[in-house]
């Protein structure tokens, strides 16, 4: 049967069963859809990643792919047949392009656009308001590109929901899972930490537990609280507010600020000229740069755009920014690394040839360009109980994360190369470190 989901029809109930489903819902409205479920996060021991706690099972999942890429349109097809037909209750959130197509390969899957095909949304600087009050998790298929799409859908909450990233894409150094592991990698988000009864149905999986059964036979359990806790990874983010000559609020911004998960980016754009940028840091005048361009990334994009720019390598969890030039006319500039708390304004220099420079946030341009006297102020500094406690409208909770912010990754338990959180692994094998040019001799 296929209705239009209302309020009253087809909300979760109290007790699920995986196994089963008594009707499908065809989904029209993303704002039909039941408010955002919060998770918390707790300090994990021994361990800089944190576990992930859902006081619900997530109801609400947002799904992006590689544009132009058959093996994630496969992939995307098979994950969401496997939630629809394994997690009957969970509706299933993308754009347009995405819901167009899951509506003619899987008639029966509930899918929400996240707007209007007719309307704007295909960049980072339109409010999507009910992609943000609905989205539980979303789920990525592809490269380091595709997950930055997706954070940017979510530039101007002060919160993001988890990212269960499968690595599709060229590189992939954010990409944390292999596709083939998408049932186990979702069951262990999925069940994270609830105290939410949960029955589920499902075949063996050797790499889950005691939540499967040996020899392939189906199971049946009935639990009150899960033992299981999905391990998170949080990259910082920065927040970024753009203001005009006279201090100002830009009309792109409309007071409000937006956040960065790779970089902020300055730069002279066609003009082929240097630009002269004033630099100050925590209100104290630092230089004036003359050069291409000015990047501010977090540890996360230090193996981005600034990497390649000569700019430091920043383990994830570091806290902190790096303020990096880019072609600069002086030597002597050289990368600096700043504490996560600090501000660092640009402002672009009356003594520019142009009368303005191009302005992106994680590779994203404001249609607009930045104008002389314009200021772009960074900082890097939020705290996680603002994420777990205040947007939940809790009190403070002793067993909260600890000062750190940004956008929970979901990470697997089983990483190699050096910690749990497989960042030393990312270096030796995808950015090939220190990797000699000769080929080994045998």
């Amino acid at each position: 049967m296929r209705v239009v989901l209302s309020s009253s029809k087809c909300l979760p109930c109290l007790y699920r069963s995986f196994s089963s489903s008594t009707r499908r819902c065809i989904i029209t409205d993303i704002a039909q859809l039941p408010d955002r479920i919060i998770p918390s996060f707790r300090k994990s021991n021994g361990s800089d990643l944190l576990e992930l706690r859902w006081p619900l099972p997530p109801r609400n999942v947002l799904l992006s792919k590689k544009d132009r890429s058959p093996p994630a349109t496969e992939a995307l097809l098979e994950f969401a047949q496997h939630i629809t037909s394994e997690y009957p209750d969970i509706s299933l959130i993308a754009e347009p392009n995405i819901t167009k197509l899951l509506n003619e390969q899987l008639p029966n899957t509930l899918c929400a656009p996240t707007h209007h095909a007719s309307e704007p949304g295909s960049d980072l600087f339109h409010e999507l308001p009910h992609v943000h009050a609905k989205t539980d998790l979303v789920a990525t298929f592809g490269g380091d590109g595709t997950i930055l799409r997706a954070c940017s859908l979510f530039s101007t909450p002060s919160t993001a929901p988890p990212i269960l990233s499968f690595a599709m894409g060229t590189l992939g150094f954010l990409g944390e899972w292999k596709f083939k592991d998408h049932k186990h990698a979702f069951h262990e988000l999925y069940v994270s930490g609830s105290s939410h009864k949960v029955a589920s149905s499902r075949p063996v999986n050797s790499r889950a537990g005691s939540d499967y059964a040996n020899n392939g036979k189906l199971v049946d359990q009935h639990r009150t609280h899960s033992t299981q806790t999905a391990k998170v990874l949080f990259r910082r983010r920065l927040r970024v507010a753009l203001s005009g000559p006279n201090g100002t609020s830009s009309s792109w911004s409309h007071g409000k600020e937006h956040h960065a998960m790779n970089e902020v980016l300055l730069y002279r754009g066609a003009n082929p000229h240097l630009i002269h940028i004033l630099i100050h840091v925590n209100g104290r005048f630092l230089t004036e740069a003359v050069a291409d361009g000015m990047l501010v990334s977090t540890p996360t994009g230090s193996t981005a755009y600034s990497l390649s720019s000569g700019g430091s390598i920043i383990h994830p969890t570091v806290p902190a920014l790096l303020l990096t030039p880019i072609c600069p006319r002086s030597l002597s500039f050289r990368p600096l690394v700043l504490p996560a708390s600090s501000e660092i304004t640009l402002t672009l220099s009356e003594k520019n040839r142009s009368k303005e420079a191009e302005f992106s946030i994680d590779g994203l341009r404001r249609p607009e360009g930045v104008g002389i006297g314009y200021q772009i102020k960074v900082t890097g500094k939020q705290q996680v109980r603002e994420q777990t406690c205040a947007a939940r409208g809790e009190e403070e909770d002793d067993h909260a994360a600890a000062d750190i912010c940004g956008v929970p990754f979901v990470m697997r338990g089983d990483v190699e190369g050096g910690g749990d959180d497989g960042w030393v692994g990312g270096l030796t094998n995808l950015l090939k470190f220190n990797y000699p040019f000769a080929a080994e001799e045998d």
